[in-house]
Protein backbone atom coordinates (compact mmCIF):
# COMPACT_ATOMS: atom_id res chain seq x y z
CA UNK A 1 0.00 0.00 0.00
CA UNK A 2 1.06 3.08 -0.87
CA UNK A 3 1.64 6.26 1.72
CA UNK A 4 -1.14 8.14 0.17
CA UNK A 5 -3.68 5.07 0.79
CA UNK A 6 -2.45 4.12 4.40
CA UNK A 7 -2.97 7.88 5.15
CA UNK A 8 -6.51 7.68 3.60
CA UNK A 9 -7.54 4.71 5.21
CA UNK A 10 -6.52 6.11 8.69
CA UNK A 11 -8.32 9.01 8.09
CA UNK A 12 -11.68 7.31 6.95
CA UNK A 13 -10.90 5.31 10.26
CA UNK A 14 -10.15 7.66 12.54
CA UNK A 15 -13.53 9.60 10.99
CA UNK A 16 -15.77 6.35 11.62
CA UNK A 17 -14.98 6.07 15.40
CA UNK A 18 -15.53 9.89 15.64
CA UNK A 19 -19.25 9.22 14.31
CA UNK A 20 -19.61 6.41 16.95
CA UNK A 21 -18.71 8.61 20.01
CA UNK A 22 -20.75 11.70 18.76
CA UNK A 23 -23.55 9.20 18.44
CA UNK A 24 -23.17 8.02 21.61
CA UNK A 25 -22.83 11.41 23.43
CA UNK A 26 -25.40 13.01 21.16
CA UNK A 27 -28.29 10.37 20.87
CA UNK A 28 -28.19 8.76 24.33
CA UNK A 29 -31.61 7.57 25.94
CA UNK A 30 -33.99 11.20 26.85
CA UNK A 31 -35.09 10.62 29.91
CA UNK A 32 -36.91 13.53 29.79
CA UNK A 33 -40.40 14.54 30.77
CA UNK A 34 -42.14 17.36 29.17
CA UNK A 35 -45.11 17.67 30.94
CA UNK A 36 -43.17 17.80 34.02
CA UNK A 37 -40.20 20.14 32.75
CA UNK A 38 -42.79 22.30 31.87
CA UNK A 39 -45.35 22.38 34.94
CA UNK A 40 -44.71 24.50 37.62
CA UNK A 41 -46.32 22.45 40.10
CA UNK A 42 -44.51 19.27 39.20
CA UNK A 43 -40.43 18.37 39.41
CA UNK A 44 -40.89 15.41 39.22
CA UNK A 45 -42.80 11.70 39.08
CA UNK A 46 -41.76 8.89 41.20
CA UNK A 47 -41.27 6.42 39.40
CA UNK A 48 -40.72 7.76 36.45
CA UNK A 49 -42.94 6.88 33.21
CA UNK A 50 -42.06 3.69 31.72
CA UNK A 51 -40.10 2.64 34.63
CA UNK A 52 -39.51 -0.72 35.73
CA UNK A 53 -39.73 -1.59 39.44
CA UNK A 54 -40.42 -3.97 42.13
CA UNK A 55 -44.20 -4.50 43.93
CA UNK A 56 -42.69 -2.23 46.71
CA UNK A 57 -42.13 0.91 45.01
CA UNK A 58 -43.16 4.19 46.01
CA UNK A 59 -45.38 5.94 44.12
CA UNK A 60 -46.32 9.62 44.24
CA UNK A 61 -44.85 13.14 43.08
CA UNK A 62 -41.98 15.70 44.31
CA UNK A 63 -43.79 19.18 43.73
CA UNK A 64 -42.71 22.48 44.08
CA UNK A 65 -43.29 24.31 46.98
CA UNK A 66 -47.35 25.50 47.67
CA UNK A 67 -48.85 22.26 46.10
CA UNK A 68 -50.61 19.66 47.38
CA UNK A 69 -53.09 16.71 45.83
CA UNK A 70 -54.15 13.53 45.55
CA UNK A 71 -53.10 10.22 44.41
CA UNK A 72 -55.26 7.41 42.23
CA UNK A 73 -53.40 4.44 41.28
CA UNK A 74 -55.14 1.77 38.70
CA UNK A 75 -58.39 3.37 39.60
CA UNK A 76 -58.28 3.30 43.16
CA UNK A 77 -57.94 6.53 45.40
CA UNK A 78 -55.43 6.49 47.87
CA UNK A 79 -56.64 7.83 50.82
CA UNK A 80 -54.57 10.97 52.62
CA UNK A 81 -53.81 8.88 55.72
CA UNK A 82 -52.07 6.48 53.33
CA UNK A 83 -49.72 9.01 51.51
CA UNK A 84 -46.58 10.34 53.33
CA UNK A 85 -46.19 13.83 53.13
CA UNK A 86 -42.35 14.87 53.47
CA UNK A 87 -43.00 18.98 54.28
CA UNK A 88 -39.66 19.65 53.59
CA UNK A 89 -38.88 17.71 50.14
CA UNK A 90 -42.78 18.49 49.43
CA UNK A 91 -43.36 14.93 48.16
CA UNK A 92 -46.87 12.64 48.34
CA UNK A 93 -45.92 9.54 47.75
CA UNK A 94 -47.87 5.92 49.25
CA UNK A 95 -45.45 3.20 49.98
CA UNK A 96 -47.56 -0.03 49.47
CA UNK A 97 -47.44 -2.56 52.58
CA UNK A 98 -49.96 -4.59 55.05
CA UNK A 99 -53.09 -2.57 55.96
CA UNK A 100 -53.08 -0.63 53.11
CA UNK A 101 -55.10 0.16 49.41
CA UNK A 102 -52.37 -1.96 47.82
CA UNK A 103 -50.21 -4.51 49.72
CA UNK A 104 -47.67 -4.78 46.86
CA UNK A 105 -48.04 -2.69 43.37
CA UNK A 106 -49.81 -5.46 40.74
CA UNK A 107 -47.22 -7.14 38.38
CA UNK A 108 -48.17 -5.35 35.61
CA UNK A 109 -48.69 -2.04 33.58
CA UNK A 110 -49.67 0.08 36.21
CA UNK A 111 -51.09 3.92 35.77
CA UNK A 112 -50.96 6.83 38.55
CA UNK A 113 -52.98 9.96 38.60
CA UNK A 114 -52.24 12.82 40.66
CA UNK A 115 -54.53 15.83 40.97
CA UNK A 116 -52.96 18.70 42.17
CA UNK A 117 -53.56 22.56 42.91
CA UNK A 118 -51.94 25.42 44.83
CA UNK A 119 -52.55 25.58 48.73
CA UNK A 120 -53.72 28.86 48.44
CA UNK A 121 -56.62 28.77 45.38
CA UNK A 122 -57.91 24.80 45.59
CA UNK A 123 -60.23 25.58 42.34
CA UNK A 124 -57.05 25.75 40.35
CA UNK A 125 -56.93 21.88 39.54
CA UNK A 126 -55.10 20.33 37.54
CA UNK A 127 -53.82 16.39 37.19
CA UNK A 128 -51.09 14.28 35.68
CA UNK A 129 -51.29 10.45 34.46
CA UNK A 130 -48.20 8.35 34.12
CA UNK A 131 -48.03 4.73 33.83
CA UNK A 132 -44.78 2.36 34.95
CA UNK A 133 -44.44 -1.41 34.42
CA UNK A 134 -44.04 -3.74 37.77
CA UNK A 135 -42.41 -6.61 37.73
Amino acid sequence: MRTKQRIIVAVLFVAGIGAFVAAGIGGGDDQSDLEVENSVALESLIPARGAEVLQQQQVGVDLSPGFTGSLVIDGRPIPDAELEGFDELNQELFSPGPGKTFTRLPADRVCAVFTYWPVADTTDVDDVTWCFFVL
